[in-house]
């Protein structure tokens, strides 16, 4: 426009002009022309001396930049306003906007420090100091940095169970188990899934025994996860190592007797297999035979055969001067175990019938095969010796006509 000419000389008379520079700054707002605006605030930025009027110029021009995707340009208009208000809550935003573009993680994360020094929202502080977290951790690589921010996020909220996580995260790759160990106990306090509840307590388990050597807590801990997840084959073998190692069969007796209260009657091989373990351990440890010979009898209900039932059975009665008893188990036991033996037998059979009827179809396989590339081969052989014939009458046909016209 003719007046921005105009005022584009005044200019070159007088650089600083500040009435021109403010006319400028307007026309440029009505044409919406940003490069043109950005030109005019980083003019009025350089000689505005008036704080307030320096601090709008700036952060105006901050946003500019960012209009024209200019991002290194507006965080430098923004880190200049904060020269004039370090505590100016949106040009603290605005640069934290820009510094995610820009990639600048290091200083983003400073600038998020001085936010959350101003902010008086505990949710937003939260946030922030969340942000601060990731940011410094998957980013920066800075572990100390993002313990200490979701340090401070959980003083806001002592409950929240992904800072919870993250922390245990950072300390577990630090190997800091006196600090893990804190965290999932924290964890174990604010999670609702059992199943997560279990794997925490195996966790904290593990970490009592195999590093801090504290057998009792370990115990505690395994118990715990005994009583959620009953099922849980890992969490009865290590309370089960534990016990059998301190030789303390009551408390072992008492674990399998947990898990079997809590184990479907249908599940027959767990049932038995849990009994046969029962039994044992009255029997060598407590030295309760009475208690063991229930149990074995239990087992035999449900399979009359069982060969270890009846062999302990057997040795048990023996024990106790009760030679009939004894005798019948010993027998049932040689029925059982012939019985067993012809079942064997039987399935071996089975399997080398099997193994027979999968050889002869392979063997008739290859014989097809074989037929078919046979014929192929045939075929290929009839068809040279045809394409050879045709070639030796079409030579001779060539000769004859060639003699007939040499006599011509």
């Amino acid at each position: 426009p003719r007046a921005w000419k105009t005022l584009e000389r005044v200019l070159e008379i007088d650089r600083d002009n500040e009435a021109a520079l403010a006319t400028m700054e307007e026309i440029a707002r009505d044409q919406e022309d940003p490069q043109s605006l950005a030109a005019v605030l980083k003019r009025e930025a350089d000689i505005v001396s008036d704080p307030d009027q320096r601090l709008r110029i700036l952060t105006d021009l901050g946003q500019v930049r960012v209009e024209l995707e200019e991002f290194d340009a507006a965080a430098a208009a923004f880190r200049a306003a904060l020269e004039v208000d370090d505590s100016n809550h949106e040009v603290l935003d605005s640069l934290v906007e820009v510094l995610e573009f820009t990639e600048s993680y290091d200083e983003l994360v400073d600038v998020m420090q001085r936010l959350v020094e101003l902010e008086n929202d505990p949710d937003a502080q939260f946030r922030l100091y969340v942000r601060m977290g990731r940011y410094s951790r998957v980013l920066l690589k800075d572990d100390e940095r993002a313990i200490e921010a979701y340090r401070n996020a959980l003083q806001i909220d002592p409950d929240d169970d992904e800072v919870l996580k993250a922390l245990a995260e950072l300390f577990r790759e630090a190997q800091d188990h006196a600090k893990l160990r804190k965290v999932l106990d924290s964890r174990i306090q604010v999670i609702g899934d059992a199943d997560t509840k279990v794997a925490l307590y195996l966790e904290l388990a593990d970490i009592s025994q195999d590093h801090f050597n504290e057998i009792e807590r370990a115990i505690e801990e395994y118990s715990a996860a005994l009583a959620l997840a009953p099922a849980y084959e890992r969490t009865m073998e290590c309370l089960g190592e534990i016990y059998r190692n301190e030789e303390r069969w009551s408390e072992l007796l008492a674990m399998y007797q947990q898990v079997l209260a809590a184990t479907p009657s249908s599940d027959t091989n767990r049932v038995i297999a849990l009994q046969v373990e029962m039994a044992d351990i009255s029997a060598k440890y407590l030295g309760d035979e009475e208690t063991a010979i229930g149990y074995l009898n239990t087992i035999l209900e449900m399979d009359p055969d069982h060969l270890r039932a009846l062999d302990v059975l057997a040795d048990l009665y023996g024990q106790r001067g009760d030679w009939d008893t004894g005798l019948k188990m010993m027998e049932r036991r040689m029925k059982a175990l012939a019985a067993a033996k012809a079942r064997e037998s039987e399935e071996q059979e089975a399997r080398e019938a099997e193994e027979r009827a999968r050889a002869e179809e392979r063997e008739r396989r290859r014989a097809e095969q074989e037929a078919k590339e046979r014929e192929e081969r045939e075929r290929e052989e009839r068809a040279r010796l045809k394409a050879e014939e045709d070639e030796r009458k079409a030579r001779e046909a060539e000769e004859r006509a060639r003699k007939a016209e040499q006599k011509a």
